[in-house]
């Protein structure tokens, strides 16, 4: 019998698409709640800049705006504070739908529109860190993102789920090497003089306007911003491509997402770059493998399962059932958070 050689390789790709592409569809949910809450952070205070940004009061009037982009037309409709509120309020219950994941894909479509629809409104306050959450959301809405930990979970009957856990397509392949690409490019775009002769770090370190305590500490040592100036951009590129490393996966990834927590963690007590080490770190939930997960509720599934044999025939499955999705939620979040903080 005659062997297809291109049938070998399309497993193998498979194989190896599934291994690095995949997303556990309880990261997917732990990552929806946490972007969805730093969401909800960020809005919040922007919000204390209201009237100064988005109405045409401000000394930013809707014709101040040079160009709007296609689609991001919303916050333009109106001048007035009372429907820049209307509208405003409108994007923060499209965060908490997606927080809690109650109609997600809609919420997420919704969501994403009204945000880059307030980034056309407001250019000026703007920076790059705020791209991220849109490339987030963007990915998300062809992502099954209310799969777990999630009101539209928790309302499908039981067993109406079938998709597996690690879930593979082109979406998943597309929010990860998004991400990858991040530190990648940053990496490899670290070049110039301030980079070859070592100053670099130190010169970013040099204005008391945004750096941060951890910053000054770093300053105070000449030789070792030298050392840093040299060290980070291979640190950032090598780890973004250790992600692409299919065997000892786990292992691989372990290391990899704990240095870059600590290196945004880092970059956070560095240097006053708002909320876009945090969004990074949120990033980081998504390359978490199952077996991280299986893990984690393997004691806590032999303590729900106790407590089913417990319950009535009757009201058993949905109790052993709401009851895990609020524990399992309100832990993964803790959790994460815990870490941030």
């Amino acid at each position: 019998m005659d062997s297809n050689p291109n049938l070998g390789m399309r497993s193998r790709l498979h194989s190896y698409a599934k291994t690095i592409f995949a997303i556990d569809l309880r990261s997917l949910g732990a990552f929806r709640i946490v972007l969805g809450l730093f969401l909800l952070i960020d809005l919040a205070l922007r919000a204390r800049f209201f009237c100064f940004f988005l109405t045409d009061a401000g000394p930013f009037p809707r014709d101040a705006i040079p160009y709007v982009p296609s689609f991001r037309f919303l916050f333009f409709l109106s001048g007035d504070a009372p429907v820049q509120m209307f509208l405003y309020a409108v994007m923060v219950l499209a965060a908490i739908m997606f927080t809690v994941g109650y109609k997600t894909r809609v919420a997420t479509v919704i969501l994403w529109f009204c945000i880059a629809a307030h980034h056309a409104r407001c250019p000026m306050a703007l920076s790059g860190e705020d791209r991220l959450p849109l490339q987030f959301l963007i990915w998300s809405i062809f992502l099954p993102m209310g799969a777990k930990y999630s009101v539209d979970s928790w309302r499908r009957p039981i067993g109406a789920n079938s998709s597996p856990n690690p879930y593979l397509s082109l979406a998943s392949a597309a929010i990860l090497l998004q991400f990858i690409a991040m530190y990648l490019i940053t990496g490899l775009t670290k070049s110039g003089d301030a980079w070859v002769d070592g100053s670099a770090i130190w010169r970013s370190l040099g204005s008391d306007y945004w750096v941060m305590p951890l910053g000054r500490l770093f300053r105070e040592s000449y030789g070792l911003t030298v050392v840093m100036t040299y060290v980070v951009p291979a640190f950032e590129w090598l780890l973004a491509l250790t992600l692409l490393i299919p065997f000892h996966r786990n292992r691989i990834r372990a290391v990899t997402i704990v240095l870059l927590f600590l290196f945004q963690v880092g970059l956070l007590f560095s240097i006053e770059l708002r909320m876009f080490p945090l969004m990074s770190n949120v990033g980081l939930i998504l390359f978490v493998p199952p077996a991280w997960w299986e893990k984690f509720h393997s004691s806590a599934v032999r303590r729900d399962l106790e407590y089913e044999t417990r319950a009535t025939a009757a009201d058993s499955g949905r109790r052993w059932r709401s009851a895990a999705i609020v524990r399992d939620a309100v832990v993964a979040s803790l959790m994460i958070f815990s870490g941030v903080l």
